[in-house]
C-alpha cells in the first residue's frame, strides 16, 4: 500500500488529527511519500532527511520531497538524497502526485521489488526518476502529469 498524507491545514486545522491519521496508517503502508510541508505538520522540528529515515525504520520506502532542493529517499537500510532536475516552473500543481505515481510505475516496472529492500543506488534511480516527472509536471500549466514516453527521454 502506499501512502501520501497531503496535509491540508485548510481542511483540517487540528494537526494531532494528522498525526493520528499517519499513526493508523503507517503500519500498513509500504511505500510513503510527503512533502517537506507535510513532515513539519507531522513530525515538527524533524528535518526532511530525518523524517524520512525515522519513518523507513518500520520496513518501508519513505521519500520526503522538498521542491527546489530534491528528495530524501530512506529504507531501514539505505538513504539517498535526490537533487531536484533543473526546472523553469510554470506551475507547481501536480508535482507531489506526479512524484508519487512515478514511484509506483517504477515498482510495478520492476514487478513490486521489496520497497524496503531498495539499496541507495535503487533510490536514487527511483528518485530521479520520479524527481524527473515532477520536473515535466512543474514546467507545465496546471497538474499535468507526464506520459511514461515523456519520461523514457
Amino acid at each position: 500500500m502506499s501512502f501520501d498524507p497531503n496535509v491540508r491545514l485548510a481542511v483540517e486545522p487540528d494537526a494531532d488529527a494528522w498525526r493520528a491519521a499517519l499513526a493508523a496508517i503507517l503500519p500498513h503502508a509500504s511505500v510513503v511519500k510527503m512533502s517537506d510541508e507535510d513532515a513539519s505538520v507531522l513530525l515538527p522540528g524533524v528535518s526532511p532527511a530525518e523524517v524520512a529515515s525515522r519513518l523507513a525504520a518500520g520496513g518501508r520506502l519513505v521519500v520526503v520531497t522538498a521542491g527546489s532542493r530534491g528528495a530524501h529517499a530512506a529504507t531501514p537500510s539505505a538513504r539517498a538524497h535526490v537533487p531536484a532536475p533543473p526546472t523553469d516552473v510554470v506551475d507547481t500543481i501536480g508535482a507531489g502526485d506526479s512524484f508519487m505515481a512515478a514511484t509506483v510505475a517504477w515498482l510495478a516496472r520492476r514487478d513490486w521489488p521489496d520497497p524496503a529492500g531498495l539499496g541507495a543506488a535503487g533510490l536514487a534511480e527511483l528518485g530521479d526518476y520520479a524527481a524527473a516527472a515532477a520536473a515535466l509536471t512543474c514546467s507545465r500549466a496546471g497538474a499535468d502529469l507526464p506520459w511514461a514516453a515523456e519520461l523514457a527521454s
